[in-house]
């Protein structure tokens, strides 16, 4: 495992190539950008914490790295690039921040594992993005995948190419569900309690009040939802 220390400002260009054994990267959040090919077929990488002032990360970052099962791309991220994440076939959740605004062509092709991607762009007019992003090849059922969608978005997240064409079914998310099991309630506060005392305030589900941040001003959302009965 490796903790990348607090004072690198970036990962460059196939730093951590073919480091098979490599199993958990926590990335710090002094870290702006995850240069092209920078973990390029660690396929034994399972745990990858990426900090908060991540911007982008590059081509081929993590490619072929099968062992990631989950993902948390942190609110910071604007730029996803030319197949960052190609080949992630063990990867199953994927979430994916309002902050992005550019993902390039294949950016998750080849991830056949994938069952749940949860995106919060709410505006897909404002980003660039490439065909082929979430493909698996010609022929190949989509079934078993699920996009979920802020909400008010899943006709145009259907009505676009790049996305509706690699998931079975598009469902809007609901809001102050934290921890996506489809119900609001304590657990969710509880939820955005332990991400802010962890340091880990870069889930997009967690930015309750759409400010941007995630504080205690979401907490009290949460309970305003809760006490509105409108928990749908």
């Amino acid at each position: 495992s490796v903790t990348i220390g607090n004072s690198v400002t970036s990962i460059g260009s196939y730093a951590f190539n073919g480091c098979t054994g490599l199993t958990s990267v926590i990335i710090p959040n002094s870290v702006t950008i995850i240069a092209s090919g920078a973990f390029y077929g660690c396929s034994g990488l399972a745990s990858v914490t990426i900090g908060n002032s991540v911007t982008s990360i590059g081509n081929l970052a993590f490619y072929n790295c099968s062992g990631l099962m989950s993902l948390i791309i942190p609110n910071s991220v604007s730029s996803i690039a030319y197949g960052a994440f190609y080949n992630c076939s063990g990867l199953k959740s994927l979430i994916i921040p309002n902050s992005v605004t550019s993902i390039g062509y294949g950016a998750f092709l080849g991830c056949s594992g994938l069952t749940d991607v949860y995106s919060y762009i709410t505006d897909l007019s404002k980003v660039t993005s490439e065909n082929q992003m979430f493909s698996l090849g010609n022929n190949y059922d989509y079934s078993s995948r699920t996009l979920h969608v802020p909400q008010g978005t899943a006709e145009a997240y259907r009505a676009d190419e790049n996305w509706y064409p690699f998931f079975c079914s598009i469902v809007e998310l609901v809001l102050g569900d934290v921890n996506y099991d489809l119900e609001v309630n304590i657990a969710d506060a509880n939820a955005v309690i332990d991400m802010i005392l962890g340091g880990n305030g870069s889930i997009s589900g967690a930015d309750v009040n759409g400010d941007g941040e995630i504080n205690i001003a979401d907490i009290n959302a949460i309970i305003n939802i809760i006490l509105s009965g409108t928990c749908n």
